[in-house]
């Protein structure tokens, strides 16, 4: 992923559900290496067993920087809030 050209607090950046995310929003992500823009190309929701035997809900997205760099996947335990650029 790339980073954002200029200033990252200059987007109109809202707060939402990573259960409303859709095919097509632009996210604004940090993994690491500075807060990157990536367009969503797929979201799968699946349940995965933690340590102590629950079973924990969590959505899979297959993202891709929006300057065509390649697509990559991340995963957000549900109910976490993640940055959508509109």
């Amino acid at each position: 992923m790339t980073e954002i050209p200029g200033d990252a607090a200059n987007l109109d950046v809202q707060l939402i559900p990573i259960e409303q995310v859709q095919l097509g929003f632009s996210l604004l992500v940090d993994q690491g290496q500075g807060p990157q823009l990536v367009q969503v190309d797929n979201v799968r929701f699946r349940s995965i067993e933690g340590a102590d035997g629950s079973w924990v809900g969590t959505y899979l997205l297959v993202v891709e920087p929006v300057d065509g760099g390649a697509p990559s996947t991340i995963e957000f335990i549900a109910g976490t809030q993640v940055s959508r650029v509109g």
